[in-house]
């Protein structure tokens, strides 16, 4: 039997941060749980911009494509923060602000320009009926914060898995919303007891 199985929601939001972060090294990008934003969420993005943050909070659209495969469409969500902020003087540029507003315009152009062409790996299509709003409130747009919120679609085909005999005899449960062996302490091993 080969090794664990890789939730391919998961291995979406994996492919989605790693091609951003390709594209736009400077940015702190980071998949986010699942589900939606919450007030703490943003308070935590407003401290790391410039910031995207991947979270895929709805699944719609099933479909049987046969031999046991079916495909669903994933809406995925890039929260877009940026900051104003001074970038001091160096041997070869001078001290200049760095602008939330024009920094927001500039990520959300790129990403409209390079989203349908990520490769986010075997069974997805390609990045469709892409969107992009603001949401900066106020009391945001006050402490010098812009944030934006860019949607998109891609069709996942899920297959069985091609061992047939394969059953999940482990169950994980925890609140972080990272994944992966780096974070398996994060996580409590449920058994027979708690079920």
């Amino acid at each position: 039997m080969s090794g664990p199985v890789q939730n391919p929601l998961t291995a979406l939001q994996i492919a989605t941060v790693d091609q951003i972060k390709a594209r736009l090294p400077i940015l702190d990008v980071r998949q986010s749980r699942y589900g939606r934003f919450t007030a703490d969420d943003i308070r935590a993005l407003r401290t790391k911009a410039p910031a995207v943050h991947i979270v895929c909070p709805a699944i719609r659209g099933f479909k049987n494509v046969g031999n046991g495969a079916v495909s669903i469409m994933v809406r995925t969500i890039a929260a877009i923060v940026t900051k104003d902020d001074i970038f001091e003087a160096t041997d070869t540029l001078p001290r200049r602000k760095y602008d939330r507003k024009e920094a927001a315009q500039a990520i959300i152009a790129d990403l409209y320009l390079a989203l349908p062409g990520f490769e986010l790996g075997s069974g997805v299509s390609p990045c469709t009926d892409i969107n992009c709003e603001n949401l900066t409130t106020g009391q945001v747009d006050k402490d010098g914060v812009s944030i934006w919120g860019m949607d998109w679609t891609n069709t996942l085909t899920l297959v069985p898995h091609p061992e047939e005999d394969i059953s999940f005899t482990t169950l994980f449960y925890g609140f972080s919303p990272d994944t992966g062996p780096d974070h398996i302490d994060d996580y409590v091993q449920l058994g027979a007891a708690h079920v």
